[in-house]
């Protein structure tokens, strides 16, 4: 999600999330962070990403189940 100044009553202006370069430059042009118009598309982004690494690990158990239930027959 790309970098946006939050202000806090108490605090002040706040960088969410706060990319080093930001910080450093008080530049919000010098954004780095992903680039998603909504909170919802970074959210489905990293849902799939977790969704698919999940996936890997999962196919990776049931080809050890296949070679333990080889092994003992």
């Amino acid at each position: 999600m790309r970098c946006r100044y939050v202000t806090d009553p108490e605090i002040g202006r706040v960088l969410i999330p706060g990319c080093m370069s930001v910080a450093h430059s008080d530049d919000i042009r010098d954004c780095s962070c992903e680039r998603f118009d909504t909170f919802a598309q970074y959210e489905k982004s990293k849902y799939n990403e977790e969704v698919n690494r999940l996936k890997k690990i999962i196919v990776g158990l049931q080809d050890y189940i296949e070679t333990l239930e080889n092994a003992t027959k």
